[in-house]
């Protein structure tokens, strides 16, 4: 079963920009007294440098995730898309204030990761960087921001298991007490338990999702609390 997404650029990053003023609106659903005209919106995608695909076959059919987020400080959102079987990439947002859409590929050995469904921003250190929790199929990563749109591999520094799963969901909390969030990776479906036709149980198929809490110490994560598997 095939599923790629060439030219998911345009379907799976929506880049608009509204021009005009604002509309007021009141309960009912009408437009209020004295209010400015309806926004409109161009698609800038093209012009905008933002060339991305993301892509793949089965395994990768649920991905597609954009991480929206400031990894420099500019006050403007910067961008890592998800590629499935093709890298991932991150984009600075160098767009002018109230002027056209602009991105630039920063390419990396750190970023640019294959197998990507998907990344969360999260300060996980508490450091004042923007973090990203990077969701694959077969090995999740954490990303240390060092600032200015770096990053470094921290998966094994801070102690996670990078699990041989296909992560598609992801969640994090702080516990009371605790410097250090509980993460939470949802998994998808087992593609050697889908592909035997004897396993009709659709709630057989999912991969067992996993809890991750901080470390006794204080400092990175500790084993990795699988949880039930639920039908997806």
């Amino acid at each position: 079963m095939k599923a790629s997404r060439r030219g998911l650029v345009a379907a799976l990053v929506i880049l608009l920009v509204a021009i005009g003023g604002t509309t007021a609106w009141v309960v009912g659903g009408g437009r209020g007294a004295g209010a400015g005209p309806p926004p409109r919106f161009v698609d800038e995608t093209s012009a905008s440098g933002l060339a991305h695909v993301y892509e793949g076959d089965f395994d990768y059919v649920a991905g597609g995730g954009v991480a929206a987020f400031d990894c420099n400080a500019d006050g403007r959102a910067d961008l890592y898309i998800a590629g499935g079987q093709g890298p991932a990439e991150l984009f600075r947002n160098d767009s002018a204030v109230g002027g056209s859409l602009r991105f630039t590929p920063l390419p990396g050995p750190v970023t640019d990761l294959a197998e990507v469904n998907g990344a969360y921003p999260i300060d996980i250190d508490g450091d004042g960087n923007t973090d990203l929790a990077v969701l694959r199929n077969g090995g999740n990563r954490l990303l240390r921001g060092l600032g200015d749109c770096r990053f470094e591999d921290a998966t094994a520094a801070w102690g996670l298991d990078p699990g041989t799963r296909h992560t598609e969901a992801f969640s994090a909390t702080w516990e009371v007490g605790s410097g250090w969030p509980t993460l939470a990776f949802g998994n998808y479906v087992d593609p050697v338990v889908y592909s035997d036709a004897t396993t009709l149980d659709p709630g057989k198929w999912c991969e067992p999702n996993e809890l991750v809490r901080p470390a006794s110490g204080g400092h990175g994560f500790g084993v990795p609390i699988s949880t039930p598997a639920s039908s997806c």
